[in-house]
């Protein structure tokens, strides 16, 4: 398991032995706000304030570095199951498509500038909010987007085109997988 923190760390735990097992002492300049692992278990890419790093975890080392990824916050990561692409949403309420290999941003996703907010059953128009959490479907027919202004938005990888925004979908969502 591996662990993200304020402190600029990264940390990696044994569940059977209930240990850590390696620090990765100030792995980003800022707060890392997201890890995830690769499919095959191998690396460990994070994401901090506008840059992504992959860490080989045999290693122990940083083997790659997206430096100016997004202008703001990388708040969460996901990876394609054939592990060739990494996602990264961010406060800039961006959403990336990087190739893992070249470290190229290969898309670049925009939702469309409005969104409808309920409270109390008045509808308000807003700004779309800082990207919260994001999501690749098996096979990378799509892309999911939740955003701070309650929104889930759908993408279509290819075209980078929003498909659906499933308006008041809920206040801070964590997206999963899907199920497709």
């Amino acid at each position: 398991m591996g662990s993200a923190s304020g402190d600029k760390s990264l940390k990696l735990f044994d569940l059977y032995d209930k240990q850590q097992v390696y620090h990765f002492e100030n792995a980003h300049e800022s707060a890392i706000f997201s890890v995830k692992f690769s499919k095959d278990g191998r690396f460990l890419i994070s994401g901090a304030e506008n840059d992504i790093k992959v860490f080989d975890i045999v290693s122990k080392r940083n083997v790659k570095h997206i430096d100016e990824a997004h202008e703001g916050s990388i708040f969460s990561l996901a990876i394609s199951n054939n592990g060739k692409f990494i996602v990264s949403a961010s406060d800039d309420k961006a959403i990336k498509v990087f190739d893992l290999f070249s470290k190229m941003e290969i898309s670049h996703f925009t939702p469309l500038q409005k969104s409808r907010i309920c409270f109390w059953n008045k509808v308000y128009l807003s700004k779309i909010g800082p990207i919260s959490s994001v999501a690749i479907s098996e096979g990378q027919k799509f892309v999911a987007a939740a955003s701070w202004d309650g929104s889930l938005r759908l993408f279509d990888f290819k075209t980078q085109t929003e498909i659906h925004n499933f308006e008041n979908a809920n206040f801070g969502i964590e997206l999963g997988k899907f199920i497709v």
